[in-house]
């Protein structure tokens, strides 16, 4: 009996084996992994191509995400940027005002080819008509501060006791910043009799 089922279970094994062996003859296997996104591809003035991710463009230097390595990133002057590619959407900061969410195809130097998602066609604007690309937004006013306390007691010819607390609080906008500083101290000096 028990030699029975060990056959039959063997059967089972055989028959899923030969089933898997067809259906991979047949084409039928899994997807291949998908493939990474295309990278940013920036083309400077001299002909050098630097591929990666664009980060940031703000006071004339384009901040760029490598492969090289982790966390590695380059700076280029805006105006040694002669080509751009950018394969993801990414708001464009214009000099006149206007903000645009766009991709960007290789066109001729000096110009993008900016893509909007609604539009059907491509924008051409010139690039010395580019203020800001994605920048970090930062809120309105950051707040930062710390506190400080202190406890201590001495027992022994007099009783001393002191207690000490410090804050400060920091308020910061582009053009303000407020500083506040709160000191209390105490002590107490008991002489026994």
């Amino acid at each position: 009996m028990r030699e029975v089922r060990m056959r039959q279970v063997a059967a089972a094994l055989t028959m899923c084996l030969l089933l898997f062996m067809g259906a991979q003859a047949q084409g039928q296997q899994t997807p291949p992994p998908e493939a990474p996104a295309p990278m940013d591809i920036v083309t400077l003035k001299n002909g050098s191509v630097i591929y990666g991710e664009i980060i940031e463009m703000s006071e004339g230097q384009l901040k760029i995400k490598t492969t090289f390595g982790v966390g590695d990133f380059i700076t280029v002057k805006w105006d040694t940027v002669a080509k751009l590619s950018v394969n993801h959407p990414i708001p464009f900061h214009l000099k006149e005002g206007t903000i645009l969410m766009a991709t960007v195809e290789e066109g001729p130097d000096g110009v993008l080819l900016l893509k909007v998602e609604p539009m059907a066609g491509t924008l051409t604007v010139p690039m010395e008509s580019i203020k800001i690309i994605n920048p970090l937004i930062q809120p309105p006013v950051v707040y930062s501060g710390g506190l400080t306390s202190g406890l201590s007691q001495n027992s022994g010819n007099s009783h001393l006791r002191s207690a000490s607390l410090l804050g400060d609080l920091t308020g910061r906008s582009e053009s303000l910043r407020l500083t506040l500083l709160g000191r209390y101290i105490y002590g107490d000096d008991d002489h026994p009799e």
